[in-house]
Formats: C-alpha cells, structure tokens, sequence
C-alpha cells in the first residue's frame, strides 16, 4: 500500500474515531438524563431513581398509614430495586445503540497486524447486588469473607439428640 492510501486509511480511521467520540458525548449525556419510577403497596408508594439507581423522589398516597413499619420499608426497597432495575435496562438499550455504531470503526489491528485492541482488553465490570448490606453475598468478596463463612464444627459429639463439644482427652 502507497503512503497515500496508508494516509487516507488513517483519515478515515481518525474520522470514524471522531464521530465515535461524538456519539459516546451524546449517549452520556442521554445517559445522565435518565430515570425511572416504580410503585409498591398497591401502588401506595412511588419510587424515581436516577440514572446511578440513586432514589430521587419517593412519594406515598394518603392511605399508607396502615401499613406497618416492617412491611413499608420492605415495599420502598422493592419499589427502588424495581426502578432501579427499569433505569439500568433503559441504560443497556442506550449503549446497544452506541456498539452498534461502533462496531463499524476499523479495529487497530486492521492496520497493525497482531497488536491487540483496546477494546479487547476492557474487563467485564461486576454484577451490582441488590441485597442488604448486611447480606452474605455483600461479604464474600470483602477481605474479612473468612468471618462470614459456616462454620462446621468437627470436634462434636452427639449423643442421645444433643451434642457437646469433645474434650481433647477423650481423643
């Protein structure tokens, strides 16, 4: 290949990149805008989250006093987990778009055989959990996980449907 077509190769390629940088700005800003709501107790709470799953608004209706305490803030963390959910889905369908477009911009390795892409080597970001905080499936991946394992005690002895713990001379 000539040094101008390697050269209109690469105005392209820095055309393509462009407009890609361009519609990334565009779906951000899309992105930040979003939000969404969900309702709980019969439609008694509404919940709005915003584009980070972040409650933004949480309105009741005037007969939510008859619901006890336990059963309301059960109901609001469904209602927010639901929007929280609708907004990450509205996210997704936002970016399908954006790697659609993106997916027509020449790899690098088009033009250097055997580098590798850049995008090749984002990793995967992790699942966010819904639970509690206090949940077990917060804590396995916490540096204390050993603290939060089962634990399983082999040193009992179980006689007659109780059990003690054996003594180290009995062994």
């Amino acid at each position: 290949m000539s040094n101008e077509g390697a050269r209109a190769r690469l105005a392209d390629l820095m055309e393509s990149v462009q407009a890609g940088m361009a519609s990334i700005a565009r779906v951000q800003q899309e992105q930040a805008r979003l939000t969404a709501t969900a309702t709980g107790a019969g439609r008694r709470i509404t919940a709005t989250v915003n584009a980070h799953g972040v409650l933004v608004e949480l309105k009741f209706t005037g007969d939510i006093e008859d619901l006890p305490y336990a059963d309301l803030a059960r109901e609001v963390v469904a209602a927010t987990q639901a929007a929280a959910i609708e907004v990450q889905r509205k996210t997704k369908d936002l970016f399908e778009g954006l790697k659609q477009d993106n997916a027509r911009i020449p790899r690098l390795s088009e033009f250097v055989p055997g580098i590798p892409d850049v995008h090749d080597m984002l990793p995967t970001p992790p699942e966010v959990s819904m639970a509690a905080p206090d949940a077990l499936d917060r804590k396995t991946d916490d540096k204390d996980a050993h603290l939060y394992r089962v634990m399983e005690f082999t040193d009992v002895e179980t006689t007659n449907g109780s059990s003690r713990i054996a003594d180290p001379g009995d062994w």
